[in-house]
């Protein structure tokens, strides 16, 4: 994970099977999920920031996603692209990239504008991978009828629960317009 300057970059893979952290009776999924986020208070700045994948990964990404997280220290908006490569067309994560900018940047072209060396490295921050736990979808109903999906998370770090999170999805229009003057959302 790299988080410098706003951007975020986060490897994440789900268990089939979960024994235990570290157990050899862990099963990973074939699927995978690699995502950069730039994030600020600033709601315009992350949302002009621009984000994108490179051409060889262009099939397998999802659609740019805008995010709110409140906290006791305010709002924080987060831009996201994320790719979904599975083991079978892809391999697995770790044959997938060297660890460093440079590689990650065929992935995501914004990476050397960072203006960090391209030979810096990508690791864990600090050193520290966390688990999560997530229960999803759960459907809540809002007066009106309107819906929104919800996710109960608990992370942990070194077998202790870290921060839990409840998370929520609804469609919301921005009148915000891309380079090429169309509406985003």
């Amino acid at each position: 994970m790299v988080n410098n300057f706003g951007y975020t970059l986060r490897y994440r893979q789900k268990y089939d099977e979960f024994a235990g952290i570290g157990s050899a009776d862990n099963v990973m999924d074939s699927k995978y999920d690699i995502t950069i986020k730039f994030r600020d208070p600033d709601l315009e700045k992350s949302l002009s920031t621009s984000l994108s994948v490179g051409a060889e990964f262009d099939s397998i990404a999802k659609k740019p996603e805008m995010e709110a997280d409140i906290s006791p220290y305010g709002i924080i908006y987060t831009n996201s692209i994320k790719v979904k490569p599975k083991v079978k067309d892809f391999g697995p994560f770790a044959d997938l990239f060297e660890p460093t900018l440079e590689s990650y940047a065929t992935l995501y072209p914004e990476l050397p504008g960072l203006t960090l060396p391209a030979d810096s490295t990508i690791a864990p921050v600090a050193g520290l991978t966390i688990l999560e736990e997530k229960v999803e979808p759960v459907i809540l109903v809002l007066e009106g009828g309107a819906e929104m999906e919800v996710a109960f998370s608990v992370f942990y770090m070194n077998g202790e629960a870290l921060v839990s999170e409840i998370s929520f999805d609804f469609d919301t229009e921005y009148d915000v317009k891309d380079d090429a003057g169309n509406k985003t959302e």
